[in-house]
């Protein structure tokens, strides 16, 4: 099996691992897979069961490392599945730090051996051909084992690491308020995105009818007093309730990235802010036009129309840019808040895992996998012989 010849090559080519381990207690607790698939059986389906009292959050209180593994009533409240699974990441990464470096060294070896070959090979002693045919063949198999190795690992690691992001983001739901509060901040950038959207329909229905207002007041103005027909009154009036429209879906939008801002800051996230609306007084614009005379308002007319058009046209989208740029810095923070739990729980577990073990941790974990594997609906599907339904016929002549 390949996981037996990536332990013997392992012992024959130790390299130091770059992963903090600890001495294993085997006295006080049983390492990998031993301690916790008594509890957590991955092929049934059971449910893990909490243990302890703590947890190492909120976080950033990360404690020193344990020399000895910790009393019962100071593990952290993590289940035995998410343990079980931290320790067989750990022996993961300790393979992977043995296999990398061997596998580069036998490649180069290997290199040096077919360099080496002894020119018209085939015109040489049979002892001689021997020897190298049997060295080259020795130098092929070594590196064809590290190779299947390292592909068992690239085969196996990302199912452990997207198992043990599911079962820590339930761990930080249920344990860490910061993270949902985190969780439920950066879902207010939909609210606001939708704000947005009201408001550019706004701002266009404004856009009209600053148009249509413009077009009214040339209709039926008595220049002598000055004063704007009935039918113009009438297009002022749509206008600055148009412009209201606007000014409260602005209020609004802003609204919603003050509390997000405030969300953000309460968990301790220096979150990036969404971007403010500029506040506007269009209202009170449109009525000071409806005071002037018609040369005078035409021009006001052009200068709000170019500010209100340059807002639809380059302000939203702007807007939007720079919403999904602030989005994006609130992922990377709640995905940071994650990984820093994750390596708290890592260095947790690091008092159980031991280097002997590994081998038989990196069998277990692919079995494990397999079973996993048959246990869905595709896998079930797949072991009973079962195919696809067959599609319905076509009537003659479809």
């Amino acid at each position: 099996m390949a996981a037996d010849r990536i332990g013997k090559l392992a012992r024959r080519f130790p390299v130091s691992s770059p992963y903090k381990l600890r001495p294993n207690p085997g006295a006080v607790a049983p390492g990998g897979a031993e301690r916790n698939d008594a509890a957590w059986d991955p092929t049934a389906g059971a449910q893990p069961a909490p243990r302890g009292t703590r947890t190492p959050f909120p976080l950033g209180r990360t404690k020193a490392p344990f020399a000895t593994p910790p009393p019962a009533e100071e593990r952290s409240t993590i289940s035995r599945k998410l343990e079980d699974l931290l320790i067989r990441e750990a022996h993961l990464t300790l393979s992977r730090s043995q296999l990398a470096p061997a596998l580069a060294e036998q490649e180069a070896a290997l290199r040096e051996v077919v360099d080496a070959k002894p020119a018209l090979l085939a015109f040489q002693a049979k002892e001689k051909r021997q020897a190298y045919e049997t060295r080259l063949a020795e130098a092929k198999e070594t590196v064809q084992m590290l190779r299947d190795g390292v592909a068992q690992l690239d085969r196996v690691e990302p199912h452990i690491r997207r198992m043990l992001r599911d079962e820590i983001e339930d761990l930080l739901r249920a344990a860490c308020p910061e993270y949902l509060q985190a969780l439920a901040a950066r879902q207010q950038k939909e609210d606001w995105r939708r704000c947005i959207q009201r408001f550019a329909t706004r701002v266009y229905e404004f856009l009209q009818a600053l148009g249509n207002a413009r077009n009214m007041a040339c209709t039926g103005y008595t220049r002598e007093r000055q004063v704007f027909s009935q039918a113009a009154v009438q297009g002022f009036v749509v206008a600055i309730a148009a412009a209201e429209k606007v000014e409260s879906e602005v209020a609004f939008a802003n609204r919603i990235a003050d509390l997000q801002e405030r969300m953000f800051r309460e968990c301790g996230l220096d979150a990036p802010p969404l971007p403010r609306l500029k506040d506007t007084t269009y209202a009170v614009w449109v009525s000071t036009i409806s005071s002037r005379a018609l040369g005078e308002a035409q021009l006001q007319f052009d200068t709000i129309i170019a500010d209100v058009r340059r807002l639809y046209e380059e302000g939203i989208p702007q807007l939007l840019t720079q919403a999904e740029a602030a989005d994006q810095g609130h992922g990377s923070l709640i995905d940071n808040f994650l990984t820093t739990a994750w390596e708290q729980l890592r260095e947790e577990v690091a008092v159980f895992v031991a280097p002997a073990d590994t081998e038989a941790s990196v069998a277990s974990t692919e079995r494990m996998l397999v079973e996993l594997a048959k246990g869905t609906v595709h896998g079930r599907l797949k072991e009973s012989g079962a195919t696809r339904p067959p599609m319905p016929m076509r009537p003659a002549g479809a």
